[in-house]
């Protein structure tokens, strides 16, 4: 005979209806969006979209979209962390924003056209070159490696449903390739929107990485706790410092950098004066 159990989800029903809405209102070519509880992997809401195709696959789960920026979240952590590399440590470049070409970036001449910037600065407005040059400058390719394993790059994710593991490939040696996944500027690296909020989430955790969980509990027929979803940890990727110091970054993001604008609205809301915010946009 079969028995049936009910589940419960984490889900938490107004925010998932705000995400299912926020894609039918805007209806973008593809959109994800993945709700987590920073300090217990608790998944809030799951939402995918496609124009095209209403029942696609869930696109969170997904790890086929490029890393791009978001990956200088890695960097920058193990600049931080492994050479000791403060918020405030100045990078001299030339180039442009937005660019990264080799005769730029692979060059410590310092001329009338070079630019100096803060690596808090560089990270807020995402700038290429300057990432680049940190990586030759302060960090060893298998400082990168580490941190991006560090980040659940390579690896099973072992949630309580089936996510794509992303993918960090990492030259072994210092050039110009290194600098391209440095900053996040090639197509190679891949990332999951489930990974994308565990990366953030353990920026906010303390260096703490949680292992996201969406099934709260399962009851058998006579309504008895059969399994119950328990946070699972793990453990510290970067010390509470570094954390704090990834912290400043992402808020200077949201203050004055690539999100500026996203964000004007709540920043100058008093409501939310007393919240913390912060993000890193990556696109290519």
């Amino acid at each position: 005979s079969q028995e049936k159990y009910s589940v419960e989800y984490n889900l938490d029903s107004r925010l998932q209806k705000e995400a299912d809405g926020l894609f039918k209102r805007y209806k973008p070519d593809y959109g994800a969006v993945v709700l987590m509880e920073a300090t217990t992997g608790k998944i809030l809401a799951l939402s995918s979209f496609q124009k095209d195709d209403q029942k696609a696959p869930n696109l969170a789960l997904r790890a086929s979209y490029p890393a791009a920026s978001l990956f200088k979240i890695i960097t920058a952590s193990a600049a931080v962390e492994k050479a000791g590399v403060s918020p405030y440590h100045t990078i001299y470049f030339n180039g442009g924003n937005y660019t990264l070409y080799k005769k730029n970036v692979m060059s410590d001449k310092v001329t009338k056209w070079t630019r100096k910037i803060t690596l808090k600065e560089a990270f807020a407005r995402s700038i290429n070159t300057a990432f680049g040059r940190l990586s030759l400058e302060k960090l060893e390719p298998t400082d990168l490696l580490e941190f991006a394993n560090r980040f659940m790059f390579n690896q099973e994710i072992p949630a309580d449903f089936e996510v794509e593991k992303g993918n960090a490939i990492v030259p072994l040696e210092k050039g110009f390739e290194l600098t391209e996944v440095a900053s996040g500027y090639n197509k190679n690296n891949t990332i999951s929107p489930i990974q994308g909020a565990m990366i953030a989430g353990a920026v906010v955790n303390d260096g703490k990485m949680q292992i996201p969980y969406l099934v709260d509990n399962i009851k058998n027929q006579q309504g008895e706790v059969v399994y119950k979803g328990e946070p699972l940890d793990k453990g510290f990727i970067m010390t509470v410092e570094s954390a704090n110091q990834m912290r400043q970054m992402m808020e200077q993001t949201v203050l004055g950098g690539t999100s500026r604008k996203s964000f004007r609205q709540l920043v100058k809301d008093k409501r939310f004066k007393e919240i913390e915010m912060g993000g890193k946009t990556g696109h290519l």
